[in-house]
């Protein structure tokens, strides 16, 4: 299993606390010095779109037994020293994100929510929680995993039915994500509370969510080999729908076409898109002509694709066909 580690170690002071600083401290509680280092673990990249574990910036919390904030810190790279106190504490490592203030307890910090607009291809944002009890001689490892899921698509085939389209000049035009979720919270599971590219409409111009304004001409018998990646927010909704008035639903996989000289949408709808797992269509095969509306259920005469869903750490294959 691969993963990524933020690592906490946590060593006595060398010298007594004074007792002008004994006083500011609970009754029974002993003061301890973290050491946080933040390593890059080797973890395993399914295809070339960034650095997906790299550590740009590390933020820790660490919590007392009632919820109270006991000490914070923040680093780059390298390492942090923290001066806390001993006794069952929560660590909270959040990374590649802006700074988080104005944090007094652990309720405070589960009420944040991080951004997709955070991320990018070689800074994703990452957050772990390790509940541990520190002493004068304690290491602790905190697991970090990714808030956003990564969703790609590796080939396209172009293999028209009707001869009729053979010849008629088949162009990718763009390819790009729809419904997508736009925040997560830190800590803990919640609905998403805002979307971009909803029903495919006013697209963002983001290289997190989409590949807008593309050139693509792919002959009759002829494949596009080139990989694209993007990056949403999980999308928890069971419930889709295809209806004109928005609700949430499921977030879609989009190719833009033009065929002969009209605009054309192949929508490949994702299962409920989870934190740290990608979701990979291996193969789209376009048969027919695709719809008129992004929103719009592609039939299974007009294409057919497979997706995969791969945990970033385990690994689980399945397929779909429409």
């Amino acid at each position: 299993m691969n993963r990524l580690f933020v690592i906490v170690a946590a060593a006595a002071l060398l010298a007594a606390c004074t007792a002008e600083q004994a006083a500011v401290l609970p009754a029974g509680m002993e003061k301890v010095r973290l050491d946080v280092s933040v390593p890059v673990s080797s973890m395993t990249k399914l295809t070339d779109a960034g650095d997906e574990s790299a550590v740009n910036r590390v933020q820790v919390f660490v919590f007392r037994e009632d919820g109270s904030i006991d000490a914070s810190g923040i680093a780059g790279s390298g390492s942090i020293e923290l001066d806390c106190t001993a006794g069952d504490r929560s660590i909270v490592a959040v990374v590649n994100t802006p700074e988080i203030d104005g944090i007094y307890d652990m309720a405070g910090l589960e009420e944040k929510i991080s951004v997709l607009q955070d991320n990018s291809a070689g800074s994703l944002v990452m957050s772990g929680i390790m509940n541990v009890t520190l002493t004068a001689s304690a290491s602790v490892t905190v697991p970090v995993r990714r808030l956003a899921a990564k969703v790609s698509i590796e080939r396209i085939d172009v293999d028209f039915a009707l001869e009729q389209y053979q010849d008629a000049g088949f162009e990718i035009t763009g390819i790009y994500l729809t419904n997508v979720a736009a925040d997560a919270h830190f800590i803990g599971d919640g609905a998403p509370s805002s979307w971009l590219n909803v029903q495919g409409k006013d697209l963002l111009q983001n290289e997190l969510v989409g590949d807008l304004g593309m050139s693509v001409p792919i002959a009759d018998g002829a494949a596009y080999e080139t990989a694209h990646h993007f990056y949403c927010y999980p999308n928890p909704y069971q419930e889709d729908s295809f209806g004109e008035e928005w609700s949430p639903r499921h977030t879609r996989l989009v190719v833009e076409a033009n065929l002969a000289g009209k605009t054309c949408y192949y929508a490949m709808t994702m299962p409920v898109i989870e934190a740290n797992h990608a979701y990979v269509v291996t193969g789209l095969n376009i048969t027919r002509p695709g719809s008129s509306d992004p929103e719009q259920e592609i039939r299974p005469e007009e294409a057919s694709f497979t997706i995969k869903v791969e945990d970033w750490e385990d690994g689980y294959s399945g397929s779909f066909e429409i």
